[in-house]
């Protein structure tokens, strides 16, 4: 019996909601914040408690960085050398960051001066660190030496290495080491490089129908930053005491493809790999690029994006935006699915700028307007009709009147948001329980829960550029699966929720 629109949507309806029946429960009664005294003494919250922190990081480089020149050059291996460069990194954008964010704990005017202050006295403190060290770059010149003889680093360790080689400043060093480090600059820069990570799963291969190919699609924010970070932007616990949880969600929804935002901790993405990859076939992660530490031009994190599949993934492909904000290398990773008679379906997964303030409206829209242009490149280079699923964290207000969108809602079939005239708690995406923590304090009726809608699952219905384009007659019918409860942020998986979509051709 064939099953109508309707009934497909209200299946997947109440599947999200089954799901999702522990987070979900609203009231308007008078809350309390139980959770705020746990908080307490996680951030420097005094000019005299910043002081103490901004030394304690100086003393942190200090111990990373003797234990970084102190491992023997033959026991230096790849993984455990960037690995240490990657906790440097992390400590470095965790504290960095936290001092430049105090206004978010509520801390003071005087406070925040104080981290302002405490911001850059690091910053001369590692520029002292490496130009005055001569076994810093003494060790780092070795092990690019190293790297450049060995031949079977993959594509993957050598953007890695690239971006490490990249990273350093030659101006930080003597003349001599100047020299050294531009001349491998440019001969491992010439090496072939690929800006993600591929990991096979132990699950077998699942596939598709050739005569009506159908697939189900999980999208995901699961604000996994590095260290503390969850907590000042997001609400929530750190990753690594929410991602066995979050696995578990993921395993019991059973989607054929996870699309992931906001997995920018390394260790998080292998962590969810080994979570997951008993049920997943193929995985891609350590999507884009990314710097070593904190720099003028990025926190040193990369893409977050993540994605697992049951289903084989044909032509993978990661492209950096060219106009992004400072603080993440943003950008989309796209693909394809194939029957036994070739693709017919492209899927696009991506996080868009998040600021609200300018020029995050303008850049979100540029950013939008790429991935249009390679939907097109796309949709001519494969010459036939084909469905495009566009999916992520987009960071686009519903309703919001911005630029991008007028682009998704001129060009874009999204079955979930034609129903929602206006953003609810009822119907959010996402609730920044940041502010719940930080400016409610101890009474959440304090300060007003703003309910967006910020994540989407859309099916591409036409292009600017391109007159009578075909979809192939695919549709898409999405829900909402909740992932939290407003009144209990710290059990919270994610501040946002996600969404499962059903995608099928419609003969």
């Amino acid at each position: 019996m064939e099953i109508t629109k309707k009934k497909k949507f209200c299946l997947l309806l109440v599947v999200g909601l089954a799901a999702g029946l522990g987070f979900l429960h609203i009231n308007h009664e008078k809350k309390t914040n139980p959770t705020a005294h746990k908080l307490v003494g996680l951030f420097p919250q005094t000019p005299e408690e910043v002081d103490i922190y901004v030394k304690e990081t100086c003393h942190i480089l200090d111990e990373q960085a003797n234990t970084f020149t102190s491992v023997r050059f033959d026991d230096r291996n790849f993984e455990n050398t960037v690995g240490k460069w990657d906790e440097i990194g992390k400590m470095l954008t965790e504290r960095m960051i936290i001092l430049k964010s105090l206004s978010i704990s509520g801390a003071s005017q005087e406070t925040i001066d104080a981290g302002e202050n405490g911001f850059a006295v690091i910053k001369d403190y590692l520029f002292e660190k490496l130009s005055t060290n001569p076994s810093i770059p003494f060790a780092v010149i070795s092990f690019l030496e190293k790297t450049e003889s060995n031949i079977e680093f993959t594509p993957y360790e050598w953007n890695y290495i690239n971006q490490l080689a990249q990273t350093l400043n030659s101006g930080w060093f003597p003349l001599l080491y100047q020299r050294k480090i531009d001349a491998m600059k440019a001969r491992i820069s010439i090496m072939p490089r690929q800006d993600y990570k591929y990991k096979c799963g132990e699950a077998i291969e699942k596939k598709l129908e050739v005569n009506k190919p159908s697939f189900s699609l999980l999208n995901f924010n699961v604000c996994f930053l590095p260290g503390k970070l969850p907590l000042l932007y997001g609400g929530m616990l750190p990753w690594n005491e929410r991602v066995e949880k979050v696995a578990q969600k993921i395993k019991h929804l059973d989607a054929d493809i996870v699309c992931l935002q906001e997995v920018f901790e390394e260790k998080s993405a292998e962590a969810l790999f080994d979570l997951l990859k008993g049920k997943y076939a193929h995985f891609y992660l350590h999507v884009g690029p990314r710097t070593f530490g904190f720099t003028e031009g990025s926190a040193g994190l990369n893409s977050g994006l993540f994605i697992a599949s049951k289903l084989r993934i044909d032509n993978p492909e990661y492209i950096p935006f060219e106009k992004s904000g400072i603080h993440v290398k943003r950008g989309f990773f796209n693909f394809s699915l194939s029957t036994d008679e070739g693709e017919f379906m492209h899927i696009y997964t991506t996080h868009l700028e998040a600021f609200n303030e300018f020029p995050g409206p303008e850049l979100r829209k540029q950013q939008l307007e790429q991935i249009l242009n390679r939907m097109k490149e796309n949709i001519l280079k494969n010459n036939k009709k084909i469905g495009i699923v566009l999916c992520g964290d987009l960071n686009i207000p519903l309703k919001s009147n911005e630029p991008a969108e007028f682009l998704l809602s001129e060009h874009f079939i999204d079955s979930y948001n034609k129903i929602n005239s206006k953003v609810t708690l009822e119907n959010r995406t996402c609730l920044d329980f940041s502010n719940i923590i930080w400016k409610a304090k101890l009474d959440l009726n304090k300060y007003a829960l703003v309910p967006e809608i910020l994540d989407y699952a859309v099916l591409l219905k036409s292009h600017p550029e391109l007159q009578g384009f075909d979809n192939g007659n695919f549709s898409i019918y999405t829900a909402v699966i909740p992932m939290n409860d407003e009144k209990k942020p710290l059990e919270a998986l994610s501040d946002h929720h996600a969404e499962i979509s059903l995608i099928q051709i419609e003969k």
